[in-house]
């Protein structure tokens, strides 16, 4: 076994040890997660080494109608920040979430540092194995005039609009190269009990346990114009690891600008992703726009089977006079 897999070992086991009784997966999923690195692992802020700013919105089961007012299709914004310096061996990153399902809000605000250890150099680039954590809060909205009450004369019915925050904690490590990325990450370490101030009523934020791993390669040589980067994300509560879920994706580039791929969610949904970067140099800022779209085989009879994502990703290479530059996989993204 070498070096790194002990160390994946290792904090794998450490953050199973601090975890407590959960009762569900909370967290908002992606198909785009490949573009969306920093909301999963923390460890990803700055691996990189440039400045990126990023967005996606995800509508979910569009035109789905429950039992309560003010539509109910879940939807979700993303909106990141991250800046890595090679110099100091150091990444920061920031993000924001607002994910709204029905009448209830889900919102964090959390910043992540991650510590960036050099392993060698690899085909003329540097590979890093990356160890972040972050600290934050997360909050729930929870407006009951939103619900359809059978009696609405029901004098035990809750009328109004509550809130609670609590703080909340994620940790994780991340490897990157130029051709393989990885990383085992864990948010909301220590679940936080939202009960609204209705004692024998509450809910868990669980822990969620996130693996990520991917591969990007040339089709027919080193300088060909096409490139696939197939990866795979499983998703687990840490308590009961017989009950993961997991994506597999791949995104096929041409010529490092127009990108495609497809996404397969477990037992739920196929999504198909198109995309280009506007400017193609890595020494440039470059801007990017991807768009996603999901359809539902299992399960139509209780959602809407088509959902959609929109992304955008804005970056600035950051040069420094010492430690070489690592090059952007092409279908990593935050």
């Amino acid at each position: 076994m070498n070096r790194i897999p002990k160390v994946i070992l290792l904090f794998f086991l450490l953050l199973g040890s601090t975890t407590t009784t959960v009762k569900a997966q909370q967290d908002a999923q992606f198909s785009q997660y490949m573009f969306n690195q920093l909301f999963i692992n923390p460890a990803y802020a700055g691996v990189e080494g440039n400045f990126s700013a990023s967005l996606i919105h995800r509508t979910q089961w569009a035109g789905y109608n429950p039992t309560f007012d003010n539509g109910g299709s879940p939807n979700t914004q993303v909106m990141s920040v991250s800046y890595g310096n090679n110099a100091f061996r150091s990444g920061v990153g920031l993000h924001f979430v607002n994910d709204m399902i029905g009448p209830l809000i889900n919102r964090e605000a959390q910043l992540s540092y991650a510590y960036h250890v050099p392993l060698g150099s690899r085909n003329g680039t540097q590979a890093k194995l990356s160890i972040g954590v972050r600290g934050g809060i997360y909050s729930q909205t929870i407006d009951f005039d939103q619900f359809r009450a059978l009696d609405p004369d029901d004098k035990l019915l809750q009328t109004g609009v509550l809130s609670q925050t609590n703080s909340d904690m994620a940790a994780g490590i991340y490897y990157h190269s130029n051709t393989f990325f990885g990383g085992v990450s864990m948010n909301h370490i220590i679940p936080q009990k939202f009960n609204f101030g209705q004692e024998g009523s509450e809910g868990i934020l669980a822990s969620n346990l996130y693996v990520l791993a991917g591969y990007n390669f040339n089709v027919g040589g080193y300088n060909s114009l096409w490139s696939v980067s197939p990866s795979v994300l499983v998703k687990m509560v840490p308590t009961d690891l017989s009950g993961y879920s997991f994506d597999l994706g791949a995104i096929t580039t041409y010529d490092n600008k127009y990108f495609a791929g497809i996404s397969y969610r477990q037992e739920e949904s196929a999504s198909l992703i198109l995309g280009i970067k506007l400017n193609k140099s890595s020494k440039k800022p470059t801007l990017q726009i991807a768009y996603g779209f999901d359809y539902v085989f299992f399960g139509q009879s209780a959602k809407d089977p088509t959902s959609h994502e929109i992304s955008v990703s804005y970056k600035i290479p950051i040069f420094h006079t010492t430690d070489p530059k690592l090059n952007t996989p092409r279908y990593n993204n935050e």
